[in-house]
């Protein structure tokens, strides 16, 4: 009796788990959320993402929904669907589309989505764009020790939510600033006491790309993690 009982556990939760099919008006909190966002090389994929608790059922969006991304058709790779977790039980696979690299100088990029009977839209800004640094508007500045300085994340438009900075010297960290003051694609910050001579900032982001606009979803995400290098000299 002991050996049944993870497969029927295992099939009460199958069982008791059903993909139902809704438009996207009747998803609850739609929301859209793009990655990869900085790797120009990589396809994206863009998901569907909505409210869900372990147990209640997953939607399937209809099979006419179309995706496009200025202009050019998206790739349907999943409507929606369930797979199973590591532990044995049943999730959402939410539904997801593919899309071929876009170009890293494409300034805006607008993602059209239909299912016949609602029409949904989002603009990004910057999404391929290199991310970069400049120090002080610099792109070697000289500072001093102790100093304030004033690092510009680009693009100016990206929607900065975690930084954090590392003063490198030889390729070694040598100081680590958490959490300094960031307004806009502005991060200010003291340094700390360093001796005369070459550094190396490494600036830490996460965040997401500049949304022009979000209609007909709860919140459009292009999401990034990404770190830019950049020298200064201390006097």
């Amino acid at each position: 009796m002991k050996k049944l009982m993870p497969l029927f556990a295992l099939a009460a939760t199958a069982c008791g788990h059903q993909v139902l099919e809704r438009e996207l008006k009747d998803l609850p909190s739609l929301r859209l959320s793009v990655t990869p966002v900085a790797i120009p090389s990589k396809n994206m994929w863009s998901v569907l993402n909505y409210t869900w608790s372990f147990g209640e059922d997953c939607f399937r969006i209809p099979a006419a929904t179309r995706l496009t991304i200025n202009g050019e058709a998206a790739t349907v790779e999943n409507l929606g669907t369930t797979h199973l977790g590591i532990d044995g039980s049943y999730r959402c696979k939410n539904p997801t589309f593919e899309s071929p690299p876009r170009p890293a100088d494409e300034p805006r990029t607008e993602f059209a989505l239909s299912d016949g009977s609602s029409n949904l839209r989002a603009v990004f800004l910057g999404l391929r764009a290199p991310r970069y640094s400049l120090v002080n508007g610099q792109e070697q500045a000289t500072v001093r020790s102790g100093a304030e300085i004033d690092i510009q994340w680009f693009p100016a438009t990206d929607l900065l939510e975690k930084v954090d900075v590392f003063v490198m010297k030889d390729g070694a960290s040598t100081h680590w600033i958490q959490n300094p003051q960031v307004q806009g694609n502005h991060i200010r910050l003291t340094l700390p006491a360093l001796e005369s001579g070459n550094y190396v900032l490494r600036v830490n982001s996460k965040g997401s790309a500049g949304v022009e606009a979000c209609e007909g979803f709860n919140s459009c995400h292009a999401g990034f993690d990404e770190r830019s290098l950049v020298p200064v000299v201390v006097e």
